[in-house]
């Protein structure tokens, strides 16, 4: 599988074809989406955090990752999950193969773009410590899950498969930034926040 650029701009769709729920149980759904597998609720840090949704990045007609967002309590607008209390996680499933330094290209433009130079400024050491930590993912391979995840006691934290990488970042206000990466009014991919938003 060859290795994939970010767009600073992407067209991008969730496509509704792609989203199959499969039933697990009387009350439990699994959600695939290009043949990454998102359960309907997760626990982190001794909560139930649930699927708000799932979408697709996308450049042109290449997906490149399929992304959910899991929260405490589902709501259809970016402020009231950025503001939303508790732990939260975004969670990644590669769909091709893509070079470390364009993720870490990717997650700085979707900063730059949702945020002040002020508040970016404010933040420096720990953008810089999520980029140190991205950077030691040297190639997103296909298959790979890449967690960012929120709790109040640990701050940011990034998982590979299942393993930490990195330190943990603290600050609620910075993880909220890094959300508004995918749900800001500048998202990385319009097609992406809409499913995440549920609404895809």
């Amino acid at each position: 599988m060859s290795r994939t650029t970010f767009p600073r701009r992407v067209l991008a769709a969730v496509l509704p074809a792609a989203l199959a729920f499969v039933e697990t149980g009387a009350s439990a759904q699994v959600v695939m989406v290009e043949g990454a597998r998102y359960e309907s609720s997760v626990q982190r840090a001794g909560e139930r955090l649930v699927l708000n949704g799932v979408g697709v990045r996308k450049r042109f007609v290449f997906d490149i990752y399929a992304g959910g967002l899991y929260v405490p309590q589902r709501a259809a607008r970016t402020e009231d999950l950025v503001g939303q209390p508790g732990p939260k996680r975004v969670a990644l499933r590669f769909l091709r193969d893509v070079d470390g330094e364009l993720f870490v290209t990717s997650l700085h433009n979707g900063l730059k773009a949702n945020h002040s130079e002020g508040e970016l400024a404010k933040w420096k050491v720990q953008v810089d410590m999520l980029t140190r930590t991205i950077q030691t993912i040297a190639l997103a391979r296909r298959g790979d899950a890449v967690n960012f995840e929120y709790t109040p006691q640990d701050g940011t934290r990034v998982t590979v498969n299942g393993v930490t990488r990195g330190p943990l970042i603290p600050g609620a206000d910075f993880y909220a930034a890094v959300l508004r990466v995918w749900l800001g009014e500048t998202p990385a991919d319009a097609g992406l926040k809409k499913g995440m938003l549920g609404a895809g």
